[in-house]
């Protein structure tokens, strides 16, 4: 299937992560001289070029927002003119043109924006933030003012969204999944299930899939500290991204057709998107969660061997907090957990693979260039 009549291709992109000033990185290493520092950066380039890489293939059929409701959400120009969408504003040039569902722009009940390229082919999606973001996931996203901050996924890899008649996929959704793509920091989504030891595994839900995270501290490894918590989760059915969450240690806006998802989840909520008996947060009451998904949800089922935490209740057709295991954090189970649960998400077994990385995080490190 096409999603609109648009030039077939993709054009490479030099992660935006490493366009930062490759002479301050130098100067911050002791390079004191303005050639120095120049041929200190291209060595560096050269060398993180193999090493930082944002993640290629094509993703996604259709858009649908807010978990449990999956409202589609148009994909391209045409589509978002067909549904009453204010738009194509000004065009910039790592993102394109940002539409919003009103014509005075994003509100807490309307916080989503949609970007296309100049083909009209989607490049990404903002999801606007009220309140206090935890501080070091500010770099993350951009502050609009207001106590407003705006996170952006870019779709494609662009070298300049507002080129006219760039060469894009008209098949997919997009290439790539930028977080803060063309910010100073940001961060590849991998397309496909992460096997690089970076990212904890958590439950299954049906409509949704396997959910994973990342903690900006311990990785793989959950410190439990809400302020340590990377903004978006992912999740995957087949092996394959599905879709998108961003989570926030705050209440947003919602009244299950407007705004974040229908619920307001409590840290025990929160808890069941894991497989792990020792899940808990400090530094936080409730949270927000606002689903993307990138296919449609019908068939997104999880394993049938698995227990959930809706197992046994009115609502044991949903499937949610699916795991190896029970695990219910609305009680108080003593059931300790297996070996091969902790290698499954992300413990001993994860830990192995990220001490096979420790070259490339330690040159990562030197870079700055991920953020942590």
């Amino acid at each position: 299937s096409s999603l609109g009549s648009n030039h077939v291709g993709s054009a490479p992109l030099v992660p935006d992560l490493l366009v930062a000033s490759f002479s301050e990185r130098a100067s911050d290493m002791g390079a004191t001289d303005g050639r120095l520092r120049g041929l200190f950066g291209c060595l560096i380039y050269g060398l993180a070029i193999g090493v930082v890489q944002v993640e290629g293939g094509e993703f996604g059929s259709s858009l649908s927002n807010l978990f449990t409701v999956f409202s589609s959400l148009p994909v391209n120009g045409t589509a978002l003119e067909t549904a009453n969408w204010t738009g194509p504003g000004a065009c910039e040039p790592q993102k394109g043109h940002r539409w919003t569902e009103l014509a005075a722009g994003n509100s807490e009940w309307h916080p989503v924006g949609l970007y296309t390229d100049s083909t009209g082919m989607p490049s990404g999606l903002s999801v606007d933030v009220h309140g206090d973001v935890p501080a070091a996931q500010q770099k993350w996203f951009e502050d609009i003012g207001s106590g407003t901050w705006r996170l952006f996924v870019g779709f494609r890899s662009v070298n300049d969204a507002c080129e006219p008649n760039r060469d894009v996929s008209n098949t997919s959704l997009g290439d790539q999944l930028v977080v803060n793509q063309g910010g100073t920091y940001a961060k590849g989504i991998p397309l496909e299930v992460p096997t690089d030891g970076k990212w904890s595994r958590g439950s299954c839900y049906k409509t949704l899939g396997w959910h994973y995270f990342q903690d900006t501290v311990g990785r793989s490894t959950m410190t439990w500290d809400a302020g340590n918590l990377f903004p978006v989760g992912v999740m995957y059915h087949a092996g394959k991204v599905h879709g998108i969450m961003v989570n926030v240690p705050f209440t947003q806006s919602n009244n299950g057709t407007h705004g974040w998802d229908p619920m307001t989840l409590t840290n025990q909520q929160m808890c069941n998107q894991w497989c792990d008996h020792a899940c808990t947060f400090s530094g936080a009451e409730s949270w927000s969660s606002y689903h993307i998904a990138f296919e449609p949800v019908e068939n997104v089922t999880c394993p049938s061997e698995l227990q959930c935490v809706t197992d046994n209740t009115t609502e044991a057709a949903m499937e949610w907090g699916c795991c190896s295991e029970r695990i219910n954090a609305h009680s108080h189970s003593d059931t300790t957990e297996s070996p091969d649960d902790r290698m499954d998400q992300g413990g001993s077994g994860r830990r192995s693979a990220l001490g096979a990385l420790v070259p490339a995080v330690l040159l990562l490190g030197v870079l700055k260039t991920s953020g942590f």
